[in-house]
């Protein structure tokens, strides 16, 4: 079974291993990382990295880096791969940050598991047929997804 902090590696390996199976045509990936949820368990051999940071961050800190470092591994690839300007990617948040770390996380806004707090701050509502319908929009009948 795999440790709580290898679950986004994992993912982000097998997200690279579909694009490489698929690169020949259009695919689809959805990627839902689950580090920076609580509980916060990061690599403990990790930990030190994150030692100069308040110590009520260090946990989520860690998972941070881990998880910036798996996102990033799966940028590189496509890029590697000549996929880079050819691919959508959509960055999207969830219900809100939990625990807020005193509302710093979150801006100042009171947003765990609500939504107004994500009605102030830029995303991306990525439900699929709203985004079809953009895609469609922008690229036009011919090409669509």
């Amino acid at each position: 079974m795999l440790a709580r902090y290898e679950f986004t590696g994992f993912w982000a390996g097998k997200a690279v291993d579909f694009i490489r199976r698929h690169k020949a045509g259009p695919f689809f990936v959805e990627l839902w990382p689950q580090d920076v949820h609580t509980p916060h368990v990061p690599d403990p051999e990790k930990l030190p990295t994150v030692a100069g940071t308040p110590k009520p961050h260090r946990k989520f800190n860690a998972v941070l880096r881990r998880y910036d470092r798996e996102i990033g591994r799966v940028l590189d690839f496509l890029k590697a791969e000549g996929l880079e300007q050819n691919t959508i990617i959509v960055f999207s948040a969830d219900n809100g940050p939990e625990p807020s770390f005193q509302r710093q996380r979150a801006g100042g806004l009171e947003c765990q598991g609500r939504t107004s707090g994500f009605s102030r701050a830029p995303m991306v509502y990525t439900d699929v047929y709203p985004s079809k319908g953009v895609l469609e929009a922008v690229l036009g009948p011919e090409k669509r997804p």
